[in-house]
């Protein structure tokens, strides 16, 4: 399982969190997702769930996120935005930071929120309208330069309900490049699978 954070702020304004699993090589699934208060938390509960990986946002408190970075029992990477950077991400693992191109990374998760992977969410809740909610909050929109006239595309908010859990679902895709996938859930796919050809 990866863990992922969103906006390090400090314990007084708390932490978006998502923690996931690959079922398959195709599919995404979100196990569960909150709002923590405490870091102690999120590494409590990330131990019932296994975490193997965890990516949170490296500021505005970079010492927050370090703080969680020592304490916790698994790999943490910080996440950092590299506009500069056109290539795969960066996994420093001696350094602790992870960085990527942030259009690059918001192309990723608008892919599989617009259907191109199989994403799987938990049960419907208050919690899942509101990530739903502020997964559609973020758009694509081109920007041109007006000195240069060069023309790049950047994800931008729409709306007044925040992209928090948008930029945790981010770390959410990165955090998914350092595990593999679950054989637990894969032979409960198996089996699902055979269960609708008997139906058919």
């Amino acid at each position: 399982f990866p863990v992922t954070i969103e906006d390090v702020q400090g314990e007084k304004k708390g932490f978006y969190v998502l923690i996931g699993i690959k079922p398959n090589n195709y599919a995404k699934k979100i196990v569960k997702m909150w709002r923590a208060r405490e870091l102690q938390e999120i590494i409590d509960i990330g131990k019932k769930f296994n975490v193997k990986c965890a990516v949170i946002d490296a500021g505005p408190e970079i010492r927050t996120a370090r703080q969680f970075q020592q304490a916790s029992p698994w790999e943490v990477f910080l996440c950092r935005y590299n506009e500069h950077q056109h290539k795969n991400p960066n996994f420093d693992s001696k350094e602790g930071f992870v960085t990527i191109n942030r259009t690059e990374i918001c192309d990723d998760t608008h892919a599989v929120i617009a259907g191109d992977d199989t994403l799987i969410l938990p049960r419907r809740t208050e919690e899942v309208e509101h990530f739903a909610v502020q997964m559609w909050n973020t758009a694509r929109k081109l920007e041109i330069d007006e000195d240069t006239g060069n023309k790049e595309y950047d994800y931008i908010k729409i709306g007044s309900e925040g992209d928090d859990y948008y930029h945790t679902f981010n770390y959410l895709n990165l955090a998914f490049m350092r595990i593999s996938v679950c054989k637990n859930e894969e032979r409960k796919e198996h089996r699902r699978s055979a269960l609708y050809r008997d139906w058919e």
